[in-house]
Protein backbone atom coordinates (compact mmCIF):
# COMPACT_ATOMS: atom_id res chain seq x y z
CA UNK A 1 0.00 0.00 0.00
CA UNK A 2 2.80 2.41 1.06
CA UNK A 3 4.43 2.26 -2.58
CA UNK A 4 0.88 3.60 -4.03
CA UNK A 5 0.35 5.94 -1.80
CA UNK A 6 4.41 7.59 -2.80
CA UNK A 7 3.38 7.33 -6.68
CA UNK A 8 0.34 9.66 -6.08
CA UNK A 9 2.51 11.64 -4.16
CA UNK A 10 5.16 11.50 -6.45
CA UNK A 11 2.95 12.61 -9.25
CA UNK A 12 0.94 15.47 -7.36
CA UNK A 13 3.18 16.99 -4.71
CA UNK A 14 5.88 18.65 -6.74
CA UNK A 15 2.92 20.25 -9.01
CA UNK A 16 2.00 22.06 -5.25
CA UNK A 17 5.86 23.02 -4.21
CA UNK A 18 8.07 25.07 -5.21
CA UNK A 19 11.57 26.40 -3.51
CA UNK A 20 12.26 27.36 -0.50
CA UNK A 21 11.65 29.81 2.92
CA UNK A 22 14.13 32.31 3.68
CA UNK A 23 15.36 33.81 7.02
CA UNK A 24 17.42 32.34 9.84
CA UNK A 25 16.77 29.42 12.09
CA UNK A 26 16.97 29.44 15.86
CA UNK A 27 19.65 26.81 17.15
CA UNK A 28 16.37 25.88 19.51
CA UNK A 29 14.09 24.85 16.65
CA UNK A 30 16.48 22.16 15.32
CA UNK A 31 15.01 19.02 16.05
CA UNK A 32 17.18 16.15 15.18
CA UNK A 33 16.11 12.21 14.56
CA UNK A 34 17.28 8.79 13.45
CA UNK A 35 14.74 5.97 11.72
CA UNK A 36 15.49 2.30 11.01
CA UNK A 37 13.12 -0.48 9.30
CA UNK A 38 13.95 -3.51 7.77
CA UNK A 39 13.23 -3.97 4.21
CA UNK A 40 10.66 -5.97 3.12
CA UNK A 41 9.69 -4.51 -0.78
CA UNK A 42 12.68 -3.61 -3.18
CA UNK A 43 11.26 -3.89 -6.63
CA UNK A 44 13.83 -7.03 -7.17
CA UNK A 45 17.37 -4.56 -6.29
CA UNK A 46 18.20 -7.23 -4.27
CA UNK A 47 18.13 -5.25 -1.34
CA UNK A 48 15.60 -7.36 1.31
CA UNK A 49 16.73 -7.42 4.97
CA UNK A 50 18.79 -5.20 4.75
CA UNK A 51 18.30 -2.64 7.35
CA UNK A 52 17.30 1.81 6.15
CA UNK A 53 18.65 3.83 8.40
CA UNK A 54 17.29 8.00 7.95
CA UNK A 55 19.10 10.60 9.63
CA UNK A 56 16.97 13.77 9.41
CA UNK A 57 16.97 17.46 10.99
CA UNK A 58 13.79 19.88 10.72
CA UNK A 59 13.38 22.96 12.03
CA UNK A 60 10.33 23.12 14.51
CA UNK A 61 9.69 26.95 14.00
CA UNK A 62 8.50 26.57 10.65
CA UNK A 63 4.56 27.80 11.22
CA UNK A 64 1.61 25.71 9.06
CA UNK A 65 0.29 26.41 5.26
CA UNK A 66 -2.89 25.44 6.16
CA UNK A 67 -5.08 24.15 9.14
CA UNK A 68 -8.03 22.84 10.37
CA UNK A 69 -9.52 22.64 14.04
CA UNK A 70 -12.89 21.74 12.94
CA UNK A 71 -14.29 17.93 13.29
CA UNK A 72 -13.87 15.46 11.58
CA UNK A 73 -10.15 16.12 11.31
CA UNK A 74 -10.36 18.23 14.39
CA UNK A 75 -6.60 19.16 14.68
CA UNK A 76 -4.50 18.63 11.44
CA UNK A 77 -2.05 21.15 9.28
CA UNK A 78 0.21 20.98 7.03
CA UNK A 79 3.95 22.03 6.55
CA UNK A 80 5.88 23.36 4.02
CA UNK A 81 9.53 23.88 4.17
CA UNK A 82 10.46 21.99 7.31
CA UNK A 83 13.27 19.88 6.30
CA UNK A 84 16.98 20.72 7.49
CA UNK A 85 18.94 17.94 6.03
CA UNK A 86 18.21 14.28 5.82
CA UNK A 87 20.44 11.26 4.72
CA UNK A 88 18.84 7.74 3.93
CA UNK A 89 22.00 4.94 4.24
CA UNK A 90 21.26 1.22 3.03
CA UNK A 91 25.01 -1.00 3.85
CA UNK A 92 27.10 1.24 1.78
CA UNK A 93 24.68 3.39 -0.21
CA UNK A 94 23.97 7.09 0.92
CA UNK A 95 21.80 9.55 -0.08
CA UNK A 96 21.57 13.25 0.93
CA UNK A 97 19.00 15.15 0.26
CA UNK A 98 19.40 18.51 -1.74
CA UNK A 99 17.60 21.38 -0.37
CA UNK A 100 18.42 23.44 -3.77
CA UNK A 101 16.79 20.43 -6.15
CA UNK A 102 13.93 19.36 -3.69
CA UNK A 103 10.72 19.44 -1.86
CA UNK A 104 9.48 19.22 1.37
CA UNK A 105 5.96 18.74 2.98
CA UNK A 106 4.89 17.54 6.15
CA UNK A 107 1.13 16.75 7.52
CA UNK A 108 0.00 16.27 10.47
CA UNK A 109 -3.42 14.47 12.51
CA UNK A 110 -3.54 14.53 15.73
CA UNK A 111 -6.82 13.00 17.46
CA UNK A 112 -8.08 12.93 13.71
CA UNK A 113 -11.14 11.56 12.59
CA UNK A 114 -9.18 10.65 8.92
CA UNK A 115 -10.75 6.75 7.86
CA UNK A 116 -13.73 5.69 9.45
CA UNK A 117 -12.23 1.86 9.05
CA UNK A 118 -9.28 2.97 11.49
CA UNK A 119 -11.14 5.41 13.50
CA UNK A 120 -9.65 8.27 15.24
CA UNK A 121 -6.20 8.52 14.88
CA UNK A 122 -2.83 10.78 15.28
CA UNK A 123 -1.05 10.23 12.03
CA UNK A 124 2.34 11.85 10.01
CA UNK A 125 2.68 11.86 6.77
CA UNK A 126 6.11 13.12 5.21
CA UNK A 127 7.58 13.72 1.99
CA UNK A 128 11.09 14.95 0.56
CA UNK A 129 12.22 14.78 -2.45
CA UNK A 130 15.85 15.10 -4.47
CA UNK A 131 18.57 13.46 -3.07
CA UNK A 132 22.18 12.90 -4.33
CA UNK A 133 23.97 9.15 -4.13
CA UNK A 134 24.67 5.99 -6.19
CA UNK A 135 22.85 4.64 -8.68
CA UNK A 136 20.99 1.19 -8.27
CA UNK A 137 20.13 1.22 -12.02
CA UNK A 138 21.30 3.59 -14.74
CA UNK A 139 19.66 6.51 -15.71
CA UNK A 140 18.47 8.24 -12.24
CA UNK A 141 17.97 11.90 -11.66
CA UNK A 142 18.79 13.19 -8.35
CA UNK A 143 14.98 14.77 -8.30
CA UNK A 144 13.62 11.73 -9.15
CA UNK A 145 14.30 10.32 -5.90
CA UNK A 146 11.78 10.67 -3.47
CA UNK A 147 11.61 9.34 0.67
CA UNK A 148 8.20 8.73 2.13
CA UNK A 149 7.29 8.74 5.94
CA UNK A 150 3.66 7.17 7.31
CA UNK A 151 3.02 6.27 10.82
CA UNK A 152 -0.48 6.50 12.29
CA UNK A 153 -2.08 5.79 16.18
CA UNK A 154 -5.53 4.56 16.70
CA UNK A 155 -5.24 3.10 20.13
CA UNK A 156 -3.25 4.86 22.56
CA UNK A 157 -3.25 8.32 20.49
CA UNK A 158 -0.41 9.34 21.80
CA UNK A 159 2.13 9.80 19.12
CA UNK A 160 0.96 13.49 18.56
CA UNK A 161 -0.12 15.73 21.27
CA UNK A 162 -0.64 18.50 18.63
CA UNK A 163 -1.07 19.50 15.17
CA UNK A 164 -0.80 23.40 15.35
CA UNK A 165 3.24 23.31 15.99
CA UNK A 166 5.76 20.70 14.86
CA UNK A 167 6.80 18.65 17.54
CA UNK A 168 10.10 19.77 19.55
CA UNK A 169 11.35 16.50 19.99
CA UNK A 170 11.38 13.76 17.07
CA UNK A 171 8.32 11.61 16.86
CA UNK A 172 8.73 8.13 18.21
CA UNK A 173 7.98 5.83 15.77
CA UNK A 174 6.96 3.09 18.84
CA UNK A 175 3.56 5.73 20.09
CA UNK A 176 2.79 5.10 16.89
CA UNK A 177 0.84 1.40 17.01
CA UNK A 178 -0.97 0.96 13.86
CA UNK A 179 1.59 -1.15 12.26
CA UNK A 180 -0.56 -1.98 9.16
CA UNK A 181 -0.16 1.80 8.15
CA UNK A 182 3.15 2.45 9.80
CA UNK A 183 6.02 2.55 6.97
CA UNK A 184 9.36 3.92 5.14
CA UNK A 185 10.02 4.33 1.42
CA UNK A 186 12.83 5.32 -0.86
CA UNK A 187 11.58 5.62 -4.47
CA UNK A 188 12.60 6.74 -7.46
CA UNK A 189 12.37 6.37 -11.38
CA UNK A 190 14.18 6.25 -14.32
CA UNK A 191 13.31 8.34 -17.45
CA UNK A 192 10.64 11.23 -17.26
CA UNK A 193 8.15 9.41 -14.73
CA UNK A 194 5.73 8.41 -17.48
CA UNK A 195 7.52 6.34 -19.62
CA UNK A 196 10.10 5.34 -17.26
CA UNK A 197 10.54 2.64 -14.64
CA UNK A 198 9.52 3.40 -11.06
CA UNK A 199 11.66 1.62 -8.02
CA UNK A 200 10.46 1.25 -4.41
CA UNK A 201 12.40 0.30 -1.23
CA UNK A 202 9.98 -0.02 1.35
CA UNK A 203 10.11 -1.53 5.57
CA UNK A 204 7.43 -2.42 7.04
CA UNK A 205 8.62 -1.47 10.50
CA UNK A 206 9.95 2.10 11.69
CA UNK A 207 11.79 2.19 14.60
CA UNK A 208 13.94 5.10 16.68
CA UNK A 209 17.69 4.87 17.33
CA UNK A 210 19.40 7.11 19.49
CA UNK A 211 21.78 9.46 17.72
CA UNK A 212 25.34 10.27 18.81
CA UNK A 213 26.07 13.80 19.94
CA UNK A 214 27.96 14.51 16.92
CA UNK A 215 24.95 14.45 14.71
CA UNK A 216 23.49 17.28 16.93
CA UNK A 217 26.11 19.47 15.83
CA UNK A 218 26.64 18.80 12.39
CA UNK A 219 22.59 19.59 12.35
CA UNK A 220 23.57 22.86 13.34
CA UNK A 221 25.67 24.00 11.20
CA UNK A 222 23.23 23.59 8.47
CA UNK A 223 21.78 27.06 9.86
CA UNK A 224 24.92 28.79 8.13
CA UNK A 225 24.07 28.39 4.74
CA UNK A 226 21.29 30.52 2.87
CA UNK A 227 17.72 29.17 1.38
CA UNK A 228 16.13 29.81 -1.40
CA UNK A 229 13.03 30.91 -0.89
CA UNK A 230 9.79 29.48 -2.34
CA UNK A 231 7.67 31.45 -4.51
CA UNK A 232 4.16 31.64 -5.28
Amino acid sequence: MAHKLALSNKLLLPLLLSGYMSGSTALADVVSGRYQGTIDFDSGLGLLGQIMYVDFSYDAGVPYFQNITEPPLHDAADYFDYLLEMRIRIGDNVWDWQPTLGTSFISLYNDSLISTLIGTEDRIVAYNDAFTGPLLVPGVEDISYAFSLYLSDNLGLDGLDTAQSLPNSAPNPELFNNLVWNSMEFAFFTGNGESGEFYFITTSDVTPVPIPGAYGLFASAILLLPKQKRSG
